[in-house]
């Protein structure tokens, strides 16, 4: 893969991360596809973001974020989640 094209998936990447301050990182290959699919359905229908990426290039997506500290997380087969929807808490 180019670097030119490297660079354009890391900018799609911070794009759709946008300013997500907290992310999940999942490793799904152990998942059949059915399952999967009807996982993925589910978080989408809560708003839910499941994207699968390349960790060389979500390290470097995220390097200058507030989510960072994922870098190390990133290890072997990683599918990043985030969204949905933000809980209040009452005051006390």
């Amino acid at each position: 893969m180019s670097k030119r094209v490297k660079e354009m998936i890391i900018d799609d990447l911070r794009e759709r991360i946008g300013d997500a301050g907290d992310m999940l990182v999942i490793d799904s290959s152990k998942v059949d596809a059915i399952a999967d699919n009807r996982f993925r359905a589910a978080m989408r229908d809560m708003n839910i973001t499941i994207l699968t990426v390349k960790n060389s290039l979500a390290r470097r997506a995220l390097s200058e974020d507030a989510v960072a500290s994922l870098g190390p997380s990133l290890e072997g087969p990683s599918t990043l989640v985030w969204g949905g929807k933000t809980l209040s808490r009452s005051p006390r």
